[in-house]
């Protein structure tokens, strides 16, 4: 006895053409009903970083948030190690449904150009749905040290190419000074911490010149008199530090840095489900409430809140900076 198999695809060459456009909308119609429900249960957010640092903390009052709205536990799910590698895999590997969210930064969109077995394309594989808050660097030097001004330091540097060794930590700042260089600032000796504190150290205590220090870590150093603040790599001067200029003010009228986290699904993920993250994300972003966390936990930080066609038009463009100096490093 034969058997047919029967799809979608063989009803729908049997129907009268007349009834082939109707059940095609209506099968088509059914995803976003359902996507619409979303979410039914809970929603993992992946952090690629440590417990307790302030991106971990933002991440961690935006889910508390979002598990309010949306009625079902938002939980945060730390997987650090390898540049953030290991947590956007893993959201990668996981459905495109809405129930597995990444927090993204700037070493989203550097790592695929620095290791070979990253596997993805930050642009086509994944969707910003937010940037909820970014932060500017300080460029700093210890308390003792001979750079009293940036002025003065940047005199020093350009006179001999690498005479003056700058801390840095992660890519999206090696990226910053591969900018400031092509921008007609001077090479400098880079010297690659693992994070904010070990560079810090360093610095205070002269093994290091000078560093590129988010402002969030630096400004308290420099309140206490342990740094001494040369640069704000903001648009504006730092309301904490209104005395410390900016880069643009300091010769490079284009020069702009900030490391920033934002919110990021598979780029498959129905509309309906993208369309309601980007409400709920942008309504709490919004809140007076998250302004308020932001100047308690993270100062220097800006609740610059970018959702939807604002955070992939503000990802585009950092992703064509990125591109442009791992394509040809200044000097190169």
């Amino acid at each position: 006895m034969n058997k047919t198999r029967i799809t979608v695809r063989s009803v729908l060459t049997r129907l009268p053409g007349a009834l082939v456009v109707p059940l095609t909308i209506a099968l088509s119609a059914m995803q976003p009903a359902n996507a619409q429900e979303y979410p039914t249960r809970s929603v993992r957010m992946v952090v690629p970083i440590a417990p307790g640092s302030g991106g971990d903390t933002s991440m961690r009052f935006v889910a508390e948030r979002l598990a309010k709205l949306f009625g079902q536990p938002v939980v945060v799910d730390n997987k650090p190690g390898a540049e953030t590698l290991i947590a956007t895999q893993s959201v990668l590997g996981a459905p495109a449904d809405g129930y597995s969210l990444l927090m993204s930064s700037g070493a989203m969109l550097t790592v695929p150009l620095t290791n070979s077995a990253a596997g993805y394309d930050p642009l086509r594989d994944l969707r910003p749905i937010a940037i909820i808050s970014r932060g500017p660097a300080m460029l700093v030097t210890g308390p003792q040290s001979r750079f009293t001004s940036i002025g003065q330091l940047l005199d020093e540097a350009r006179r001999q190419s690498g005479s003056v060794s700058l801390a840095i930590y992660g890519n999206s700042h090696r990226v910053a000074a591969q900018v400031l260089a092509r921008q007609g600032g001077p090479s400098f000796n880079l010297i690659t911490y693992k994070g904010a504190g070990a560079a810090s150290t360093d610095i205070i205590g002269g093994a290091v010149d000078v560093g590129l220090i988010d402002a969030g870590a630096a400004l308290p150093l420099i309140k206490s008199g342990k740094l001494r603040g040369l640069a704000v790599t903001s648009v504006q001067r730092s309301a904490e530090l209104p005395s410390v200029p900016t880069m643009r003010e300091s010769g490079f009228p284009n020069f702009d840095f900030y490391a920033w986290i934002g919110v990021s699904v598979r780029s498959q993920t129905p509309e309906p489900v993208v369309r309601k993250l980007e409400q709920a994300i942008g309504k709490i972003v919004a809140s007076q409430e998250y302004r308020d966390f932001l100047a308690s936990r993270a100062p220097g930080a800006e609740p610059v809140g970018f959702v939807g066609p604002q955070a992939v038009k503000e990802t585009e463009r950092e992703a064509a900076r990125v591109r442009e100096v791992f394509a040809k490093p200044a000097g190169g």
